[in-house]
Order: structure tokens, then sequence, then C-alpha cells
């Protein structure tokens, strides 16, 4: 069978790189795959020193670097041996780059999530936990040595009954998700409540792995007993009431704002599909989380009368886009054709309020996915009227879903009302959602001077048709749009050759590193404090050009801080440019802010360019 002269064809066929090296180290012999391994070429291979170590017998990682900008990984095992009377040695080298790769992936994600503030922890397909991040240790008071190898039914409090787990494990075998509250007990002895989040991974059609994010709610579940306290005892004081849910749905954007921050800095590493996937369903949940609780804040400023017009140059053509874009991840998983269009007199730019409209869109369409499983979804501009200073942009969502039936239709932009019927309670889900959303609708076209009419067929599909009136603007004249007064400042900058040195000043860990990240990635020098009291001390004994400020921090707040630096600090600093970066969002926040002297507010979790922008701005002016 094997001769002399097959012997090197079963050599080659071996996927690893086989090697003889003489006493000197010169390779005398190469196999196909290592000369693949080393570029390709023979000749940089016989005959050569290459500087491997020759020993009677070890293992080691090589660096081998034949192309400088693809550098491989191998792993070599060399023995010695008496080939002819001689010593030489046999090397076989296997190709782990990337294994190596896939090893610093795996550890520069576990690192993130181990910034999160939120317990997060996998499972296995037998349901035993095999990564823990340290908030979990945090919030359970269990070490993580005792939490992974085990099943997460050691933390059950004894609260919920056998039929609660019955349609948790029943959710998520059907849908792959479940989201809610759940009473959970601590190591302590504690019972408490975590808001939680729980995503199944599959693999051949079977689940393979469970992703679990803990948040503890204790505060939060206090902050909805007092509402509940406050709507029994003050149905008459709206005002309280509005406070009172914009202080409690702030307690909540926080840490939604560090799971996104998080999440954002994990996804632009190179990922495995895996990793992505775990990163993606982190990054839907938090947003979906975070838009229930913007709808929240929404409704606050409508009723109390604090939700202001904010109009700005916009394309109604690029905002429909990235509507199209943000809801056609859900039509992929369902049997939907979803589609827009445009009217062809539609203008390039209007001036409005872009994210109100935005905001109209998404509820109605949001709606439209909930109750439509199959068939189509299609939305647009249907014709554009012009009013001399103003245009009414006539708009359609049509859906082919469950339909609303007659006695509902003048209901259904009540708050909190949700049909009642057996076809739409089959639509329904344990998902979180606000009961908002077309509430929002409606106060906000009211605001707009807009209006909606309704058709819907039950069983057969619905019809919105509502107009939007913006201001119409000469678009030779208009030059001023976003990317260019950005693209602008950069040539400024570009031409000065100077590096902008920023001070950011935030207590949360993740925040703070996350915002590091981003400036860094746009060549803007950082330096951290995680106090305002740090944040004094080194503002006094070096300069700086800007001051990104964190509001809420636990010794001294961003407005204490910004007082001081107006009033104290020496002359030449006390004027430095001041940016509040907050998860606060009332007007009497802004207002404050103000009034201390920072120069303007941002809210988290704000967009890279953004921040860019209100940074060149004030260094470049």
């Amino acid at each position: 069978m094997i001769n002399s002269e097959n012997l090197d064809q079963v050599v080659d066929a071996i996927p690893d790189g086989i090697l003889v090296l003489d006493s000197f180290g010169i390779a005398k012999y190469a196999n196909k795959s290592a000369i693949f391994l080393f570029g390709g070429d023979s000749d940089f291979i016989l005959e050569r020193e290459l500087g491997l170590p020759v020993d009677e017998e070890a293992t080691v990682d090589l660096d081998i670097i034949s192309n400088p900008q693809f550098p491989k990984i191998a792993e070599m095992r060399i023995q010695k041996m008496h080939l002819n009377g001689e010593d030489a040695y046999v090397a076989s080298l296997r190709d782990v780059t990337l294994k190596r790769q896939e090893q610093e992936i795996i550890e520069s994600v576990y690192n993130a999530f181990g910034l999160m503030n939120e317990g997060f922890f996998i499972c296995n397909e037998d349901g035993k936990i095999f990564f823990a991040n340290e908030a979990l240790e945090r919030i359970t008071g269990y070490p993580r040595s005792y939490i992974v190898g085990r099943n997460p039914n050691f933390l059950q409090s004894g609260i919920h009954t056998d039929e609660f787990f019955s349609n948790f494990y029943k959710k998520l075998k059907e849908d792959g998700e479940w989201q809610g509250v759940i009473w959970n007990k601590r190591a302590s002895g504690e019972i408490y409540p975590d808001n939680m989040t729980v995503t199944t991974l599959l693999k051949d059609g079977k689940i393979d792995k469970y992703i679990a994010v803990y948040s503890d709610f204790s505060e939060g579940y206090k902050y909805y007993k007092e509402l509940n306290k406050l709507r029994r005892a003050a149905i008459d004081s709206n005002i309280k009431k509005n406070l009172f849910l914009t202080d409690a749905s702030q307690a909540v954007r926080e840490p939604i704002s560090e799971i996104i921050g998080s999440t954002e800095f994990v996804a632009d590493l190179p990922l495995t599909p895996v990793q992505k996937e775990y990163i993606d369903v982190i990054r839907s949940s938090s947003k979906s989380l975070l838009n229930i609780v913007n709808d929240i804040l929404e409704v606050s400023k409508i009723d109390s009368g604090m939700n202001y017009t904010h109009n700005s140059l916009f394309s109604v053509k690029e905002l429909i886009q990235n509507v199209f874009q943000f809801f056609r991840v859900h039509s992929l998983n369902k049997e939907l054709i979803f589609e827009f269009y445009l009217s062809e007199n539609l203008p390039q730019l209007v001036k409005g309020d872009k994210e109100s409209l935005r905001q109209i869109l998404t509820n109605i369409l949001a709606n439209a996915f909930k109750f439509t499983s199959q068939g189509r979804i299609r939305f647009g501009v249907d014709s554009v009227e012009d009013l001399e200073d103003m245009l009414v942009l006539n708009f359609s969502v049509i859906d082919t879903g469950i339909g609303i039936a007659k006695e509902n239709l003048d209901r259904i932009f009540d708050p909190f009302f949700k049909v009642q019927d057996e076809l739409s309670n089959h639509y329904k889900s344990d998902k979180a959602t606000s009961g908002l959303g077309l509430t929002i609708v409606s106060n906000l076209l009211e605001q707009n001077g807009g209006k909606i009419v309704v058709d819907s067929n039950y069983k057969k599909g619905s019809q919105f048709q509502f107009s939007y009136k913006v201001i119409k603007v000469n678009e030779n004249q208009e030059t001023s749009q976003f990317q260019d007064l950005i693209n602008n400042k950069l040539e400024k900058w570009k031409s000065t050759n100077r590096t902008i040195h920023v001070l950011i000043v935030e207590d949360n860990i993740s925040n703070l590193y996350y915002t590091k990240r981003v400036l860094e990635k746009k060549g803007i020098s950082t330096n951290l404090s995680k106090s305002g009291k740090e944040a004094l001390e080194k503002l006094e004994k070096q300069d700086y050009d800007l001051i990104i400020m964190d509001i809420k921090m636990p010794d001294v707040d961003g407005y204490t801080v910004t007082k001081q630096i107006r009033s104290h600090i020496n002359s030449k600093k006390k004027n430095i440019p001041i940016i509040a970066l907050t998860g606060l969002t009332s007007d009497e926040s802004k207002t404050k802010c103000k009034e201390v002297g920072m120069n303007s507010v941002l809210h988290k979790p704000v967009a890279e360019d953004h921040l860019l922008f209100e940074i060149l701005r004030f260094v470049f002016p």
C-alpha cells in the first residue's frame, strides 16, 4: 500500500504542517500544509534556518509572519529522531489562528458583560448556569463559584405557583422570550422583585442556550406601589402624578442606557455569529424597554402641558426609510410583505418636529405588526397639500391584520385601552407594552393640528390615515443640514492639527468607559473622573478644552460642580465649555442646567455623531 513512491502523497494529505529539521534547525523537508502555512513558497522554507526552537521534545505556540498583514499563530510539536545516522527533528504545526482570535473575542465579550450593572447569566440546554457576571453576584448575594453549575431555580422565593412557571416555560418554548417581574430570594433570605428578560437560542431547531438579564426592581417596585397609592388617594393631583412618573421613569432609563452603551461597545468588536446573536438579543430587549419608558415620559409631558414642539430641518423620505429599516426585521420573522411608498411631489426637505412624526409612525406601525401575522403592511405619503407657508403631508398605514370591531373604534386612542375579544387575545403576548402608543399618536397629532381617521374591517384589516403639518422651506437656500455642519467642523479641526482634551465626569463605570471609547475612536483625548470632587481637583491641575458632565452623582452633583467651576476656578478655566450628558429629560432639568452655567444638554443614550458635533461646536465655534 505505502511505499517510497507514494509516501509523499500520504504526508501531503495531512492537514497539519510537517517539517523535518537538521540539528542546526535548517528545514530539509516540508509537506504542502507546512508550505501553505509559511506563505505558499517552498523556497522560503527549504534549506533555510526558520528560527524554530530545536529541542528533544517540546510544544509551543509560534507567530508566523510570512505576510505582515495576516500573521498566523501555529501550535508546534517537535520531537527528536535519528534519520540516516544523523540527529533530526520532526515538527508538526497546526494553524490555531482562528481559535486564538475566538478566545480573545469571547474574553472581550465576557469582560463587557462584567461591566453591566444588571445581572446576566447564560444556561446550557440542561438549564445549568455556565456564565454569570459580577452584578448577579451583587444582586443575589451568592458568590459566582456557587452560582455557576446550578439551575437558576435555587433563587426561587416560593411565592409563584406551579402554574406560573408552567406558563413561563411554555412562553419560552413557543416564543423564545419571556419578560416580566419575578420574585426571587437572596442569599440573606430577603425576598425581592427582579425585572427579568429571558431569551432562548436555538441550534438545529432545538433550545441550545438560555440568556437572562436581571435588574433588581426593589426601588422600581416601591415607585410602583407609591404610584398606586397616589392614583387612589389623589385623582385630582395630576401635576404631582406626572412629576412622579417622570422621576420613576428616569430611575429606569439610567440602567437601560448602561445596557445599551455596553452592547454598543461590544457590537463594534469582531464577533462570531453566536456572539452577535447574544448582543442583538440584549440590545433589542433594552431598546424595547427604553421605548416603553419613553412612552410613559411622553404621556406625562403631554398631560402636564410640558411637551414642546422642536422644529428642525429634515428629510421625510429619509425618516420613512429609517422607520422602514427599523421594522423590516419584524416582517422577516413573519409571513409578511412590508413596503413603503412616497408621493411624487414630496419635497426633499421640510421643517417640523421630526421626532414627533417618527413617534406617530412608529406607534401606528407597532400596532399593525402586533395584530398582523400574514399578508401585507404598507405605509407612506399619499399626497402633499400646499398651504402657502405650510405643507400638509397625508400618510396611510394599511395592514391585513385582524381589524377592529366598530364598537371599539372610538376607544382605541384611550390610555391603556385594550380590545378584549377572543381574536385580539390570541395575538397578545407576555411581552411588555405600555398601552399608550395610540394615545400618544392622538395627542401628538392634536398638538400638531393634524387629524387621524381609522377605517377597519373586523378580521380583514385596518387603515390608519393621518395628516401632519410641516413648514415649507426653500431648498435652494437651505445649506445647514446636520452632516454638512459636522463635516465643516471636522475640516476646521483637521486644519488646526491639534488634539482635543476632554474631561468626562460620570460616576457610572459603564457610561464612563463607553463615552471614553466613543471619543477616543474619534481621535479625542480623554481624562476620567468618577466623582464631582475628583473633577474639580483634576481641573485645577490640568487644562482641558471641554467637560462632559453627568448630573446625578453621589458626592457632588453636576449642578454644584458646574457652579463651583464658574465661581471659584481661576479666570482662565472658569469659562470652559460644559456639556451635560444625563438621563434626566424634563424641561425643568434643562432649565437648571442652563441656570448653573452649562453650555448644552444631551440625553443618554446619545448618538455618537451628535456628541461629536456638540464638542466641535464649542471647541471650534
